[in-house]
This record gives structure tokens, C-alpha cells and sequence, in this order.
């Protein structure tokens, strides 16, 4: 493309150089003409432009966070940053949700039709639970075209909302890690890794574990919320338009194969700037789900993490915090205890009413004859001399010796 300019023919310039070469002036001359100076001007300008892009693109574009330590990322909701470099998306309060997002948008595509750029990341996380088992609800990492997502808590983790779920307007992607069974969802269960786009309903998902070997590749169980570190690499390849997601315990390589392989062209879905960050939501199990270290880069693999030097985790308190299976079953027995009691009481009142001894009418003016074991020990003196012989002499005859005590009475 050539530009030209048309003048009048005497309007032509030239730099004049003078001997001191501290001031230059601009003058006409017929000598140049103005649209081949333009020219020259325009192609350093376009050079200078392209040279700044690249470096722009290969600083902006690539990070790396071992760790947390004054970085400035984006924040909503419940996620803060603790003092020891953790990113805490969510920090055990119930009902609460949280976001984090990295602070500019990276261009992930170079023009509006252009197809989608490969991108690679990896991060360290923990779900730490109060009580060990249960946790709720999970977090995602995602690829949004704003900060501001405005995504419900509960079984959303803070990605999507009822209004925007399964919308293709929204161009959300997201690789939730999810430890609540939803049937709305089409959850395959309570601790699984998914590809999510556009919709909370996962286009693959896999039970959380890793791959030993390549070929014969043995899988291993993870417990998502066990409270152990862990760590993701997501890729995504444009040439062959695949998305990989990896999953391994803390300091465990790369496994070569992936957990989970989607083959999808996201040039579709994504637009030119991109946000790039997470989301979470937790109900009413206490959980924190906390990101130790994240690396990132557009175009190329994400800069291996310095594992030594994440931030540990917490250690949790076993000492005042009690299993949540005690916590059950403790007023499960309690009520089971009282009304075991409940039967046998009631079952001794019964035994006692119906074998009880019935007095009779005789008995109800002069008093019964019975006495108890400890009453005749006592009044026989151990049973022994005349107090045994006067005793039996009571026991046999009542109604006479009532009637003596009467006549001595009147006496």
C-alpha cells in the first residue's frame, strides 16, 4: 500500500544539516519529493509499532506466582489474600462465594476472526475443610470476558447464574473442580474435574485422579477436599484444537497422559481480550479453597512452578475441632440411650403393677400383715429369742391380736 500526496510542484523538502548538528531544519527543496519521505516515516513507524507489540505481548502475557506475596490481582466477593502469600477464593464462612482475578484482560485472539491462540497454565490448590470428607462447593478456574461475572453461589461456584447458564452470548469457559453430587448439572459425582463452556453443565468430566505410564496408564483416585495440595495444568492446543487438563498430587510430575482430552475449536467462544482467573462458592460446610501458586502464557508452555517456595498450608487443629461423624452420631445415641431408658422403665412400672399384691377388705381397716425382709430382720432382732416368737404369733392370728391391742386400749 502506497501513499502519495499531491503538492504543488514547487512544495518538496529536505533536512538541512548544518555544522552544528545540535538543530535540524526543514525546507523545501526540489530535490525530494514529500510522499517519499511520508513513506519512509511510515514504515519506521509500523516497524517501532511491531517491535513494541511483540515485547508487549512477551511481557504482558506470561506471569508466574510462586505464591501470593504483593500481587495485584482483581478481587470480589469472599477471596482475599492471606499474610503468608495464600490466595483464599473462599475462607470458610458459610453461604459465601469469591472471585480472583487476574488484573488485565490478555489478548487471546489477534483480530475478531482470527482463531484462537494456544494457552497454557498451571496452579497449586487445596480445599481445606472443617470437618475432613465434606466440603461444599467447589471452584473453577475460567476464562471470562469480564471481572465482573456476577455469578451465583451454591452450585454455580460463582461462574455462571441462572439467567446466563447455557446462554452462548456469555463466552465463559471454566474447569471446575467439584465436590457436591447436582442431578441438575448431570453431575457424575461427588469429586469430579469438568470442562465447562458456556454452561455449568460439563461438555467431559472425569472423577478426580491422575494417570501412572502411557501406554497400560493406571488411574489413581484423588479426594479433591482430603486438604492435601494438588496440582492442574490446562492447555489448550490451537493447531490440533484440543483441551487438556491434568491432574497430580503435590510435587508429583506432569503425568503424560492428561485426565481429562476435549477437542474443540475456541476461537468460536472466546473473544479478542480475555480475563483470566477463579471463582467459588461454599454453603454450609466450612471450606476454604485456597490457590498456593499460578503460572500462565499465551503461545507457549507455563513457566514450571518454584514448589519450594509456596507457601504451606495452615496446619489444622485436631485438638479442638471434633469429627463431623462424632458430631452426628453423638445426639444419635443420646436419643437412642433415652429411649432404651424410656423402656425399661416403663416396662418395670408395668411388671410391678401386675404382680403386684391385691389387699384385702379386712386389711384396709386394721393395716396389712405384710412386712418386708428388712422390717422382720430388724423387729425379730436378727430373728432370734422371744421377738421371733411374738412375731410369728402376730403373723399367724392378726385379728386377734388386734382385737387384744383394742380391749387394752379400752382398759
Amino acid at each position: 500500500m502506497s501513499l502519495r500526496i499531491n503538492f504543488p510542484s514547487s512544495s518538496f523538502w529536505k533536512i538541512y544539516k548544518p555544522k552544528d548538528f545540535s538543530r535540524r531544519y526543514i525546507y523545501c527543496n526540489s530535490e525530494q519529493p514529500m510522499n517519499l519521505m511520508i513513506s519512509w516515516l511510515l514504515r519506521d513507524a509500523v516497524l517501532w509499532l511491531l517491535l513494541l507489540h511483540i515485547t508487549s505481548s512477551a511481557e504482558d502475557y506470561e506471569f508466574t506466582f510462586n505464591g501470593f506475596h504483593s500481587t495485584n490481582l482483581s478481587l470480589d466477593g469472599n477471596s482475599s489474600l492471606s499474610a503468608n502469600g495464600i490466595l483464599q477464593i473462599t475462607n470458610a464462612t458459610q453461604q459465601s462465594k469469591g472471585q480472583a482475578f487476574y488484573p488485565t484482560s490478555l489478548r487471546f485472539k489477534m483480530s475478531q476472526s482470527a482463531a484462537a491462540r494456544s494457552f497454557s497454565t498451571t496452579f497449586v490448590f487445596a480445599i481445606v475443610s472443617q470437618f475432613p470428607g465434606y466440603s461444599s462447593y467447589g471452584f473453577t478456574f475460567c476464562i471470562s470476558p469480564t471481572k465482573a461475572l456476577n455469578g451465583e453461589s451454591g452450585h454455580y461456584m460463582g461462574l455462571f447464574n441462572s439467567t446466563n447458564n447455557g446462554h452462548l452470548s456469555n463466552h465463559i469457559i471454566g474447569v471446575e473442580f467439584d465436590t457436591i453430587l447436582t442431578p441438575e448439572f448431570q453431575d457424575i459425582d461427588d469429586n469430579h474435574v469438568g470442562i465447562d463452556i458456556q454452561s455449568e453443565i460439563s461438555k467431559r468430566a472425569r472423577s478426580a485422579g491422575y494417570y501412572t505410564g502411557d501406554t497400560n496408564a493406571k488411574f489413581h483416585n484423588l479426594s479433591l477436599n482430603s486438604g492435601q495440595p494438588m496440582q492442574v495444568w490446562v492447555e489448550y492446543d490451537s493447531k490440533v484444537l484440543q483441551l487438556n487438563v491434568t491432574l497430580a498430587p503435590f510435587r508429583v510430575p506432569m503425568p503424560e497422559r492428561p485426565l481429562l482430552s476435549f477437542n474443540v475449536d475456541l476461537s468460536s467462544q472466546l473473544l479478542e481480550d480475555m480475563y483470566i482467573g477463579f471463582t467459588s462458592s461454599e454453603g454450609d460446610d466450612l471450606t476454604s479453597h485456597s490457590i498456593l501458586g499460578w503460572s500462565f502464557k499465551i503461545d507457549g508452555k507455563a513457566t514450571d512452578l518454584d514448589l519450594d517456595s509456596l507457601p504451606s498450608l495452615p496446619t489444622r487443629s485436631t485438638d479442638k475441632k471434633k469429627s463431623k461423624t462424632w458430631v452426628i452420631w453423638l445426639p444419635v445415641c443420646a436419643f437412642l440411650g433415652l429411649f432404651t431408658a424410656a423402656l425399661i422403665i416403663r416396662y418395670v412400672v408395668a411388671w410391678r403393677i401386675k404382680f403386684a399384691e391385691v389387699r384385702e377388705d379386712w386389711e384396709q381397716e386394721y393395716g396389712p400383715h405384710r412386712f418386708s425382709y428388712k422390717e422382720l430382720f430388724q423387729a425379730t432382732d436378727r430373728f432370734q429369742g422371744k421377738t421371733l416368737t411374738r412375731a410369728w404369733r402376730l403373723w399367724k392370728c392378726p385379728q386377734r391380736s388386734a382385737a387384744n391391742h383394742e380391749s387394752r386400749s379400752c382398759c
